[in-house]
């Protein structure tokens, strides 16, 4: 579950509107950037993320604690397979395409992009026939779970590479447009799934809303797929080292950054189930739909931020002016998630929400740290920080410590089996000082 923005502020405001224009408006108009498309765009991607987790209770409600466990461990193991899938290409293309784009290689991102496109496409034909062939020799059902959450995984790197593509052409309304489509798809074909059917039918449903969109993002990002040249033959193509970031070893950094970081929000629902049983799997994964949509949110202003930040730091030569730009924003994104939470406590305080719902039975108890949780999600902007200042290097220790900290997390918790709220704290603790590794490590970089 990973997206990002901000920026876009429009000459010709009156002048109340000039009266309260924070300053870092001004600094993006500089480089072409409307003030009215920051709103325009945020409500429409806030309004996806709202959609996709209204998606998420839906089925939440209508599916079976059982069924609705293995949905997440599914869908979720899918996008960690993401990762694995891009392994550094997609990862890569985060800072590669914003510069690309800034010097008018516009061309170039787009055969690079569709030629990354064809790599994952292999790389999840190779793994899926695998699992496939594991499922029928040995009849599990595990192994034919695992090709699902491949073809999630691919369908999930896909959208990842095509909303790479539409940043760093600046498409912003392209990209939320896409967004709010792909979620308004899933929602017209997951909800009646999960009413009327049972899991296999919801998972299918996921996967053809899921390709739906990322032919209509691929479309939109202007790629084309039809004859391109392999990834390796565009490499040796390229006039200079620009695109080698793809196959470098920042680019693996990155990956493998990302997928230390993704273990504990993708692989939890897993580890819970097996350690606590199907109620607490349950339960943690219905609190698993609020973080996701923490997550959502301050992906949807990294998608936005990020980018701004890399493209800031690359023509002023400033950290400073960057640092102030993405401080601003992830304050603004931590109120808006502390409302959001806010609000959730206390339609589960005062029974206001459905039947299906309250048979989960969260409590304050859990929605607290899971509060504290999701607003520690803000670490996904320190990261684009990192990058800016080629950071790779420090973000991969970063986020091998991180992991340190949750792989010992995990066995006390095997071990002595707390209970739940307590490892949710403990996840807390272990986020928190993720964000102070980050920070320290960006404050080290500012004096290279």
């Amino acid at each position: 579950m990973h997206q990002q923005q901000a920026r876009d502020a429009r000459c010709g405001a009156d002048l109340s509107e000039v009266s309260i224009r924070p300053n870092w408006v001004s600094l993006l108009e500089r480089f072409g950037v409307s003030s009215r498309s920051i709103w325009i765009y945020f409500a429409v991607t806030f309004a996806s993320a709202i959609l996709s987790m209204i998606r998420g209770l839906f089925v939440a409600t209508a599916c079976s604690a059982t069924d609705f466990t293995r949905y997440g461990v599914v869908l979720y193991s899918g996008y960690f397979l993401g990762y694995l899938l891009s392994f550094g290409s997609i990862e890569a293309s985060f800072k590669s395409f914003p510069r690309l784009s800034v010097s008018g290689r516009v061309r170039e991102v787009h055969e690079l992009a569709a030629a990354v496109f064809w790599k994952l496409g292999s790389r999840a034909f190779v793994l899926g026939s695998a699992l496939l062939v594991a499922g029928f020799s040995f009849d599990q059902v595990f192994f034919f779970d695992a090709v699902v959450a491949v073809l999630l995984g691919m369908i999930a790197s896909c959208t990842s590479l095509t909303a790479s593509v539409q940043r760093a052409n600046g498409d912003y309304g392209g990209l939320a447009g896409t967004a709010l489509v792909r979620t308004l798809l899933a929602l017209a074909m997951v909800s009646p799934a999960a009413y009327f059917y049972d899991f296999r039918w919801v998972i299918t449903a996921e996967l053809v809303a899921g390709a739906l969109g990322v032919v209509i993002s691929s479309r939109r990002a202007g790629l084309n797929l039809h004859g391109m040249p392999s990834l390796r033959s565009v490499l040796d193509g390229a006039s200079d080292g620009v695109f080698q970031n793809l196959i470098s070893n920042r680019g693996l950094l990155v990956s493998v950054s990302a997928i230390f970081v993704s273990v504990p929000f993708y692989l939890d629902r897993m580890f819970v189930a097996a350690v606590f049983g199907t109620a607490d799997a349950a339960r943690y994964a219905l609190l698993s739909i609020f973080l996701g949509a923490a997550i959502l949110l301050f992906n949807v202003i990294t998608q936005r931020v990020g980018t701004e930040a890399i493209k800031l730091v690359s023509q002023t030569r400033s950290l400073g002016e960057a640092s102030n730009y993405v401080f601003k924003w992830a304050s603004g994104g931590i109120a808006i998630w502390l409302l959001f939470v806010t609000g959730v406590g206390w339609l589960f305080h005062s029974n206001a929400l459905p039947s299906g719902l309250q048979k989960y039975e969260l409590s304050i108890v859990l929605l607290l740290p899971a509060a504290v949780l999701g607003s520690l999600a803000v670490t996904a902007l320190v990261e684009f920080l990192l990058l800016s200042v080629d950071g790779e290097s420090s973000m991969f220790k970063c986020a091998a410590s991180y992991l340190g900290l949750i792989i010992l997390i995990a066995i006390y918790v095997w071990l002595e089996q707390p209970p739940l709220h307590a490892l949710i704290w403990m996840l807390v603790i272990a986020r928190a000082l993720y964000l102070l590794f980050l920070c320290g490590s960006l404050r080290v970089r500012s004096q290279i």
